[in-house]
């Protein structure tokens, strides 16, 4: 028809797109190919007006961020030396005028004149990387959530002689308001905050007002956290003067919207400081660049010392041993092995001498260690009447911070409970009131978020391990932790000095490596537990008797307690094991059936132990 506007149809449209989409596509490849034969030719003279379009066309080339880094290096580096040499020229030059009749105004004059040369300089680059922030805010404006353009944005600042710190947090109130929960913008928010050292108690204020705005914003919670970590330790304020205030303020959020697990972690960390007490010490703990002793246990029968420190190492810091005998000191060359890989907090070693000795001196020479040592020079009696010698410091034992279950006022758990009451079903109130109140309420967590019963079950036994080293007998050798339902162990350090551990009748589907802190054990029972798989890894040294009776075991899995190096005998009743085995196993494997009573009759210690 005459007159009427032909409509393209829909597969016009998107033919239309295609070949248009492959345009661009073809040019910024292009571009690409082009910006990289540059690189390697070293042709870098126009290589930032070449590379800006490409990144505004796709932010996230993260190649391209880096060429233009190497080519600002550069340009850096020769500003520098131009620097150099014109420092150079007007020490020369004063030199020179020394030697000369002295003229005030002349000397003035020069010396303004090669300032105003060295500013003109440095300007240079300041203005290069002012550019770059321009291009970076326009990248941003495309695509808020590029990690290559915060990221670029970031080192800019850290390049730059004289950065603008308000103009950053501007832009980041920009951001902001327009989608506040761009995690990239905050993580980029506390960047500044730390590299500029901003005023604390602006930030807060500000992360309170975008929690009142919406306190499902998990990141305004999160920085708010580290604020007032931050500004307990620098001393700006005292948390534990604000503790019952952020408490309340969260305690709104979570009756508001129970669902919303924002607020619930903050709630959950509110909780971890116990009104504020732990949040240095946690936060120490973690900057700190100390370790430190937290026991020292000596078994006199199998000669064995064990230290334990309160973070990971990769060596033992201890190269030098001394060893006090009745008419002599001998130091042999140490040789360490860790609990678990090579990066431990446990390490023990084996003396070579059978006759007797008074004391130990552990000493740390290495000067070059990546932390600093409190203990490095420690003398250890060993002249004693005891089997079994522990030596525990207090003052390092960070057991206590994780025995230590946390505490809230009667009103605050009976509003926790009404809140459980009206939503009987959200896991949140639950999984808050099993920090604080009782398991039960893990039990009621597994039923009602199935997906995450492993980890119900051992945050169970978490607790079930709390409580059975609060109430154990320290002196005594033997542990019974038997039909508690444990999934996993807890705390192995505070259970070394053990030389026999009954965990039968648990939930145990695995013998990993977490076991091997328990060096001393001689004798471990694990009958009538879910056991399907020993790892690799797992080595006990003082091992000579392992109950693995009623299991889930196949005859593939005695051969990995070969690295159990003293084990003598294995009951492995009621497992899928035939009697043929043709595995070549240096202990000795029983099928017949013997009960845990019996074990501890034949295998029971009667060590006496001793602490310091």
């Amino acid at each position: 028809m005459h007159g009427r506007l032909k409509v393209k149809t829909t597969a016009e449209k998107e033919r239309e797109k295609r070949i248009e989409k492959e345009e661009k596509c073809k040019h910024f490849k292009a571009g690409l190919d082009k910006a990289f034969q540059m690189r390697e030719k070293g042709d870098n003279q126009n290589a930032l007006s070449l590379t800006a379009p490409l990144l505004m066309t796709n932010p996230d080339v993260y190649t391209l961020w880096n060429y233009r880094r190497e080519i600002i290096l550069e340009f850096k580096s020769q500003v520098q030396c131009k620097l150099e040499t014109e420092t150079v020229e007007t020490s020369k030059n004063n030199s020179e005028n020394d030697v000369k009749p002295k003229d005030d105004n002349s000397n003035d004059l020069s010396d303004d004149m090669n300032k105003s040369k060295s500013d003109e300089t440095q300007n240079e680059f300041e203005i290069l990387c002012e550019n770059e922030l321009e291009l970076t805010s326009s990248c941003l404006l495309k695509n808020p959530k590029s990690y290559c353009v915060w990221h670029h944005r970031a080192w800019v600042l850290q390049t730059m002689e004289k950065p603008n710190f308000k103009r950053e947090i501007m832009l980041c109130n920009q951001f902001l308001e327009m989608d506040e929960r761009n995690f990239h913008c905050w993580d980029y928010r506390r960047f500044i905050h730390d590299f500029a050292k901003l005023d604390i108690n602006e930030e807060l204020q500000y992360t309170l007002r975008k929690i009142e705005q919406n306190f499902s914003n998990f990141s305004s919670w999160y920085y708010r956290s580290s604020l007032f970590t931050e500004a307990h330790i620098r001393g700006v304020l005292n948390f534990c003067d604000h503790w019952e205030k952020e408490y309340n303020l969260v305690e709104n959020a979570v009756f508001t919207d129970p669902n919303d697990q924002s607020p619930w972690f903050y709630h959950k960390w509110l909780l971890a400081t116990n009104h504020g007490e732990n949040i240095i010490s946690f936060a120490e703990s973690i900057e700190s660049n100390e370790i430190s002793l937290q026991k020292v246990i000596y078994d006199k029968q199998n000669r064995v010392l064990i230290t334990v420190f309160d973070k990971s190492t990769i060596n033992c810091p201890y190269d030098v041993i001394d060893i006090e005998f009745e008419n002599e000191v001998k130091s042999p060359s140490p040789q360490w092995f860790s609990a678990l890989n090579d990066y431990s907090r446990i390490w023990h070693l084996t003396f070579p001498f059978q006759k007797p000795f008074q004391s130990i001196t552990l000493k740390c020479t290495n000067k070059e260690l990546p932390y600093e040592i409190r203990d490095s020079k420690l003398l250890f009696p060993v002249d004693f009447t005891a089997d079994t010698l522990v030596h525990s410091f207090k003052d390092n034992d960070l057991l206590n911070d994780s025995f230590e279950r946390k505490s809230l006022k009667k009103d605050q758990i009976l509003n926790l409970r009404c809140l459980r009451d009206m939503e009987p079903d959200n896991k949140w109130v639950n999984l808050a009131l099993a920090s604080i109140d009782n398991l039960d309420n893990l039990k009621d967590l597994i039923n009602l978020d199935p997906i995450r019963r492993n980890y119900y079950n051992d945050q169970k036994s978490k607790e079930m391990c709390i409580n059975f080293i609060k109430t154990m007998d320290k002196c005594s050798p033997i542990g019974v932790m038997k039909s508690r339902g444990l999934t996993c162990l807890y705390f192995g350090d505070a259970l070394i000095h053990l030389s026999f551990l009954d965990l039968s009748q648990n939930g145990l589907q695995k013998l990993s490596v977490a076991f091997n802190e328990l060096i001393l054990l001689e004798t471990f029972i694990l009958d009538e537990n879910q056991i399907t798989n020993i790892s690799e890894g797992f080595r006990l040294p003082m091992l000579k008797v392992i109950s693995l009776q009623n299991n889930r075991l196949n005859s593939k899995s005695l051969s990995t307690l070969n690295k159990c190096s003293n084990l003598r005998t294995v009951y492995i009743f009621g497992n899928e094991i035939g009697e043929n085995n043709e595995q070549k196993i240096p202990f000795e494997v029983v099928q017949e059936e013997i009960s845990v009573q019996d074990l501890q009759l034949t295998y029971g210690s009667n060590k006496i132990i001793q602490y310091l």
